[in-house]
């Protein structure tokens, strides 16, 4: 059974608010534990409590709020916006009180007005939403970033796999005529040229596979090249051909180079009537 991108998508969405809330909870740990050492453990449970809805209503605001505001629809956003603001304070402070129905939360503010009450809750959640929103965007930045930097490779590994299947079939024919003309001619040179062309037929085959290969492989898959081409031609054809290589070893995408020789052919000399070169 399959599952979709969006699937896969909102599953690493919530186990990022989950690892969030984690680190939030571990940093009001930290307050708590400075503030209040004599009752810590109490004071433990109650931000375990109060975390759980505070990542809930967060991930509200950050997957469904945020991303359904708009100017054209004004009054929806407006409502959006107070169904949040209500969650933040009364919404925040009734999940207290049920804390306390089921002897899960305690409370140290005895004596203190609902409205005082309500007004720290809702100091706590903005520093939630700050301390959510400035990981969120980080996070976001970075998979940013991946995802382009994917991108980018995945599209160099196109074009790289376009280039590997631009190697001209004609070239192929033609050596294939050339050679059998030399094998008719009981030419000493057939099997020389067989022994070229399965160079680098071995060498597209099998050694191209990979995201690199040393620089003097391909040259002597160019050499080879050359010389298959030159069956196609008489003594009139001028081939020059150097390189200026400071490490053989040099590793580079395979099939990068041999291209540019394969359309010196193709479009210049095959396209030169005097003294081609």
């Amino acid at each position: 059974m399959s599952i979709s991108m969006n699937s896969i998508k909102n599953i690493k969405r919530l186990k990022f608010y989950l690892w969030t809330g984690a680190a939030y909870l571990l940093v009001c740990f930290f307050f708590d534990l400075a503030s209040h050492p004599e009752s810590f453990i109490f004071w433990t449970i109650n931000e375990i409590w109060r975390s759980v809805y505070i990542v809930v209503i967060i991930y509200f605001l950050f997957e469904r709020v945020v991303p359904a505001l708009s100017i054209k629809r004004i009054f929806r956003s407006l409502l959006l916006l107070l169904l949040q603001f209500f969650l933040f304070t009364f919404g925040l402070f009734v999940w207290r009180y049920l804390g306390i129905g089921l002897h899960i939360y305690t409370s140290f503010a005895a004596g203190v007005s609902p409205s005082y009450l309500a007004s720290r809750q809702f100091g706590d959640a903005v520093f939630a939403v700050f301390f959510f929103g400035v990981i969120r965007h980080v996070y976001n930045y970075r998979k940013l970033r991946s995802d382009a930097q994917k991108l980018r490779m995945e599209k160099q590994e196109a074009e790289l796999n376009y280039l590997k299947s631009q190697t001209n079939p004609h070239f192929l024919f033609n050596t294939l005529n050339n050679i059998y003309s030399l094998a008719r001619d009981k030419s000493d040179q057939a099997p020389e040229s067989i022994m070229r062309l399965s160079k680098i037929l071995r060498f597209m085959l099998y050694e191209t596979g990979g995201e690199f290969i040393a620089i003097e492989n391909e040259l002597k898959i160019i050499d080879d090249y050359i010389a298959l081409e030159k069956l196609r031609y008489d003594e009139s054809l001028h081939i020059n051909f150097n390189y200026n290589v400071e490490d053989l070893k040099q590793a580079l995408p395979p099939l990068l180079l041999i291209p540019l020789v394969e359309n010196a052919f193709k479009h210049g000399a095959s396209e030169t009537r005097n003294r081609p070169f």
